[in-house]
């Protein structure tokens, strides 16, 4: 695995690997499932892109974002998105609450805290930066995960799930 990708992605802040396969794991589920739910901690590039890209499907997606300033920067580029702002704390990693989002992407603060939050609810879970050590102990509340791409780690407690991904990653 590679720490720094050769190529950046027009799609996201990760490499084109990476971004690929993201968008390929999204296409997936939307088509899998009637709506996709979606929560992701820390919005950006990849918020805009993928709302849009599922602009004429069923879907929700949530974003815990803490800095104000990019909570309005993300909102105002992805107006499908519902970006709400958290402060760090324990309300952040527990903003995915009881919601039973399909996919949850952590890419955003506190994400061991946030891994951990989303492996009770979420069907399936994308890290980025996943080849950070410090991330690593929190692999273990997953049944089934798997490094993939260049920094992109999967994990679910969902057999079918994760099954249905398996061929992306």
């Amino acid at each position: 695995m590679t720490t720094t990708p050769a190529a950046w992605s027009d799609k996201a802040w990760m490499s084109v690997k990476d971004a690929d396969m993201l968008e390929a794991i999204v296409k997936r589920l939307s088509g899998a499932a009637p709506r996709l739910d979606v929560f992701e901690w820390g919005g950006g590039k990849s918020t805009v892109y993928f709302t849009k890209l599922l602009a004429k499907s069923r879907f929700s997606w949530t974003v815990a974002e803490n800095n104000p300033e990019w909570a309005q920067k993300v909102r105002t580029e992805a107006p499908a998105a519902d970006v709400r702002l958290i402060p760090l704390g324990d309300g952040y990693p527990g903003a995915i609450g009881l919601a039973r989002p399909l996919l949850a992407i952590v890419d955003g603060r506190l994400r061991r805290r946030c891994m951990l939050a989303a492996s009770e609810v979420a069907g399936l879970v994308v890290l980025h930066d996943a080849q950070r050590a410090y991330y690593h102990c929190a692999f273990s509340a997953y049944r089934y995960h798997r490094r993939a791409g260049d920094m992109l780690w999967i994990g679910s407690n969902h057999e079918p799930t994760f099954a249905s991904v398996a061929s992306v990653v």
